[in-house]
């Protein structure tokens, strides 16, 4: 350390002369400075000072305040605790989960989980040591806090109520961290059941409407690939177009395409496009003089089944009865081309790959995932209310349940990929912040 210092030798930062008297400081005398920096949290409003701080420059003051001629020596698990805390504050920071003013809040928590810590060896090794878990739970509630919803929200008083709470009133009894524990998981598992009520309804109304635009596309795709490109009397246009498609439409959603009853009445359409097109041979007349009553009575059961208008049936079904007895008769019959189907158009091209790991990504993301949308003062935040069809469609609500934004895995991947939208881990938040710290300390150490 002297060589690193000129050939000076340094004891906490300072220069260490040889006749330079040496005060211990013990763990009980640094508890008791710290609970006088405590106290001055109290004229403290607003956090972006709590974030400039440095805990240990403002114990240098306060010791020099008192005997500015001794150097003031820490025990050295002591100094490493402070060292510890600090690297762990500093990673809190800088989460990118947390909005700012909830970072200023949690930052004026540095000198009380700094006491806890001298006062308890467990602090670091405990993972459900409470003031840990405290933290963990503000962290977390924080991170769903939505700035546009302004400091009224009840979810940013309540994390203010209870950084304050310690603030004025921790000093020994750490029994009071177990209480505002306590207090607060019972107020953010009632936030939590109702928000997941919301997301449920938004899930359940998203996934429906989806397995109803699917269901709607394959009766579609179904009947133009029958029609399509051919000339065919207008009752058997109007017949599928009008009536059957949706008694294919409703078939599909309550059986799916799978179902017994959906195959017999796909058979229908293919029986009555057959049946009116034009037929010379015999053996086709006598078919379609054998098929016309069975095609007829199909038609009329499927109708009613789905509760069609009785008298356009009626009027439908006598209409078909006549094309198919001209056709008998081998007389000629009005005709109406069907034009096919434009091709859909394929889908924008993204600029990532299927198989790009943000992408891969997208398509895993469960429901309650939160991410952050947009930067700055217009950043809004929203919950994954529902995946539907491994993110072919992902639907994002805020904490109040109103949908703000809809991607598929490809859109979302790329917004990701941009910086558009953000990922919030809100996983515990004291952990991940230990589990860094001890690693970068590792990496300093191998090196």
């Amino acid at each position: 350390m002297a060589i690193m210092h000129n050939g000076v030798a340094h004891l906490n930062g300072a220069p260490l002369t040889a006749d330079a008297p040496v005060q211990a400081v013990s763990s009980q005398d640094l508890f008791g400075l710290l609970t006088r920096l405590q106290r001055l949290e109290h004229a403290l409003e607003g956090g972006a000072d709590a974030q400039d701080r440095s805990v240990k420059d403002e114990l240098s003051d306060l010791l020099e305040s008192e005997n500015s001629e001794a150097i003031h020596a820490l025990d050295q698990a002591d100094d490493d605790v402070i060292n510890l805390v600090a690297m762990l504050f500093d990673f809190i920071l800088d989460d990118e989960g947390l909005p700012s003013e909830i970072k200023a809040l949690i930052g004026r928590l540095q000198i009380p989980l700094l006491k806890v810590a001298i006062a308890d060896k467990t602090f670091f090794s405990n993972e459900e040591h409470d003031a840990r878990l405290l933290l963990n739970t503000l962290a977390r509630a924080g991170c769903q806090w939505d700035p546009q919803q302004g400091y009224d929200d009840e979810t940013y008083q309540r994390i203010d109520r209870a950084v304050h709470a310690i603030i004025d009133d921790y000093d020994e009894d750490a029994a009071l961290f177990s209480e505002l524990l306590a207090e607060f998981e019972s107020f953010f598992s009632d936030q939590r059941a109702r928000a997941e009520r919301v997301a449920e309804r938004v899930r359940e109304a998203e996934e429906g409407k989806a397995r109803a635009e699917q269901a709607a596309d394959a009766v579609r795709r179904y009947i133009d690939a029958r029609l399509a490109g051919r000339q065919v009397p207008d009752v058997a246009v109007r017949l599928l177009r009008q009536g059957w498609q949706q008694v294919l439409y409703l078939t599909w959603l309550r059986q799916g395409e799978d179902s017994d009853t959906w195959r017999r009445y796909a058979k229908v359409v293919d029986a009555l496009v057959w049946s009116v097109m034009p037929h010379r041979a015999p053996a086709d007349l006598e078919k379609l003089r054998d098929l016309s009553p069975k095609v007829v009575r199909a038609l009329e059961h499927g109708l009613e089944s789905i509760q069609y208008d009785a008298g356009e049936t009626r009027a439908l079904l006598d209409d078909l009865l006549a094309v198919h007895d001209s056709l008998i008769k081998g007389l000629e019959t009005e005709r109406v081309a069907v034009p096919k189907a434009p091709e859909p158009e394929p889908p924008a091209p993204s600029a990532l790959p299927d198989d790009h790991e943000l992408v891969a990504r997208a398509r895993r993301l469960r429901a309650g995932q939160w991410l952050e949308i947009g930067d700055g003062e217009d950043a809004q935040r929203a919950k994954l209310a529902a995946n539907i069809r491994d993110g072919a469609k992902l639907v994002f609500i805020n904490r109040r349940g109103i949908k703000v934004r809809e991607y598929d895995a490809a859109g979302l991947a790329q917004a990701l990929h941009d910086g558009e939208v953000k990922l919030i881990e809100d996983g515990a938040l004291f952990d991940r912040a230990l589990e860094a710290v001890i690693s970068d300390l590792r990496r300093m150490q191998s090196a």
